[in-house]
């Protein structure tokens, strides 16, 4: 009677604090590409509406998989009682990493939005044949144990390990608290069966799988003290999902994780970030991945949220070094490359420049779909199971990467000057025109020899076989979309602040890639010149389809950096006097 007893509280226990509702079985063969091999977005602090939303530019630019922040309950205030909701900042009034404070295991939080919106996402992944991986915090929840859930909390043999710091030592490293969060008893099998229960409910709800944070820090079976060691990852691992990884900051502990599942390679990552900073692409330097495993099981990326939020160390980095590097990464053979997305108008490496508009549940700027990333991905998809080789194939250039596959295609990432080859040597088998999937230009291959140019500063995709519709028999590039769809004759109100000394002030806009037949919205430079409202701000009318914008003055002779915009949205810019301009789409006092 007692062990019924007990089993009843546990049932009850694992529905308050884990959701509950009738399970669907998702085929993860029926639809979509295997997230393993294939370009990942990370849609860092996207909501699941908005990831919803942008589904069919994400599926357009080849992404076969999603990663969203974490979806279970979260801290709102560190400082608070639950229920006292924080403010929609990335940082500042809210905060990205309350997301990695989780209080229970239910589906649903402040920032990304409710568990039936988190279903209604992965529906319409589905439908675009794109599949959802989870960000999933078991680890750890917040520091705050008074916040934390009662029913986990409370659960049979122990929730939440005793306090202890943190340490060089395998006990203290498995068990000690990072950065003062509440370490979660991995060892009790009441709370690993919580936590099972909770990423089978995120794949009854459309989750392909997960990223799991901190891996280094829970257990293995195969500790050398077997006091240490626990069965928690063999159970949570049989969850129905396609695809899990671990994510690891280090290299040797990456290596003795990769046994029992894909890990992060986080030093060839800085090894790439190094070697973009000094535009030194050596094919040597670049060819090993640091973790050891095969490439299937390694994940990999330019930057993570952490690099670029956490810590900042890869927030130096301009977008066409990001570019540079997503193109080595996207383009290589097994390994899954990680995208992530900068917030809207990111101007680093300040510490709140970083973060542009800093609105949490957003999306973040145009380049996970620019024309080089989408180019990028589509070959990575149309490669798979090809076999690679990096090669510097200009002597005397290690700033000319190029990486073949197959014999049927290469990426060539030039970050010197223009490249012209009259002859290299190359492996690509078929003689005849290429077309690079970027520009529009061709190469020829004649008896194992390339011919063509490549610009300054340029990425290069060109492939012969293709088995991929939306690059077959392609003659142009290939133009980026922006979601949401805006009427043609809608407009939209830009509000300015500019430096008196530019006067007089006019705008310069233009569309990218969403209405080809209105590509500028204006027929010559400088544009359209500003009118001052009663309330103090120069205003403009612009097409709703407008998502680009210069402001410029004394007759266009001084100019802002171009701004990327929403469409259909009014716009509100503040130029200071060394002409470094902001962009919101949200009112300004």
């Amino acid at each position: 009677m007692k062990k019924l007893f007990l089993l009843l509280i546990l049932v009850f226990a694992l529905a308050a604090c884990s959701g509950e509702g009738e399970p669907e079985v998702w085929d993860w063969d029926s639809f979509g590409m295997p997230v393993q091999g294939g370009p990942m977005l990370h849609a860092f602090s996207w909501s699941f509406n908005t990831v919803a939303e942008y589904m069919p530019i994400i599926a357009e630019a080849g992404f076969t998989a999603v990663q969203v922040s974490p979806i279970t309950e979260s801290v709102t205030r560190s400082w608070s009682a639950p229920g006292d909701v924080s403010g929609m900042n990335l940082f500042g009034d809210g905060a990205w990493w309350f997301l990695y404070q989780p209080v229970s295991f239910r589906i649903g939080n402040y920032m990304l939005g409710t568990e039936e919106e988190f279903a209604n996402m992965t529906r319409v992944a589905k439908e675009h044949g794109v599949k959802i991986i989870v960000d999933a915090v078991i680890n750890h929840m917040t520091a705050y144990s008074r916040l934390i859930c009662r029913e986990f909390y409370n659960l049979e043999g122990g929730a939440i390990r005793p306090r202890m710091e943190m340490g060089p030592t395998r006990l203290q490293q498995t068990q000690g608290q990072l950065l003062g969060l509440w370490d979660i008893n991995t060892h009790n099998p009441v709370v690993q069966q919580h936590i099972l229960q909770f990423l089978q409910r995120a794949v009854e709800l459309g989750a392909a799988g997960f990223r799991y944070d901190a891996i280094f820090m829970i257990e293995l079976p195969t500790e050398d003290d077997p006091e240490l060691a626990s069965d928690f990852w063999p159970v949570v691992l049989a969850n129905g999902s396609e695809f899990q990884y671990g994510e690891i900051l280090g290299v040797w502990e990456a290596d003795i994780y990769v046994d029992w599942m894909p890990v992060t390679d986080a030093e060839y990552g800085r090894v790439l970030g190094a070697a973009l900073r000094a535009g030194e692409l050596s094919a040597a330097n670049l060819t090993h991945y640091r973790v050891h495993g095969t490439p299937c099981n390694l994940v990999t990326w330019v930057e993570s949220h952490d690099t670029f939020g956490n810590y900042g160390e890869t927030a130096d980095l301009t977008a066409r070094q990001i570019m540079y590097g997503w193109a080595v990464i996207g383009s290589r053979e097994g390994s899954t490359p990680l995208f992530f997305n900068r917030p809207m108008n990111s101007n680093p490496p300040g510490r709140v420049e970083k973060w542009g508009d800093n609105i949490a549940g957003a999306r973040g700027n145009n380049d996970f779909f620019a024309p080089e990333v989408v180019a990028v991905n589509h070959f990575k998809n149309a490669m798979r199971g090809t076999a690679e080789y990096l090669s510097n194939p200009m002597p005397g250039r290690t700033d000319l990467l190029m990486i073949e596959r197959g014999g049927s295609g290469a990426v060539i990432i030039n970050m010197g000057a223009e490249a012209v080859f009259d002859g290299a040597p190359v492996n690509l088998v078929a003689d005849g025109v290429y077309i690079d999937t970027v520009s529009g230009g061709s190469f020829t291959v004649a008896d194992g020899r390339l011919y063509g140019v490549v610009p300054d500063g340029a990425i290069v995709v060109f492939l012969y076989i293709i088995d991929d519709p939306i690059l077959a028999n392609i003659t142009e590039p290939i133009p980026p979309r922006l979601a949401p769809e805006v009427a043609p004759e809608a407009t939209i109100t830009l509000r300015a602040r500019v430096p008196a000394a530019w006067y007089p002030y006019a705008v310069w806009a233009w569309n990218y890639g969403m209405a080809p037949e209105a590509t500028n919205a204006f027929d010559g430079w400088p544009g359209e010149f500003f009118t001052l409202s009663e309330d103090g701000w120069y205003i403009a009318q612009l097409p709703g389809w407008v998502n680009n914008i210069i402001i410029n003055g004394r007759d266009g002779t001084v100019q802002t950096a171009a701004l990327a915009t929403t469409p259909g949205r009014d716009v509100w810019i503040s130029v200071n006097d060394a002409g470094v301009a902001t962009l919101s789409n949200v009112a300004v006092e």
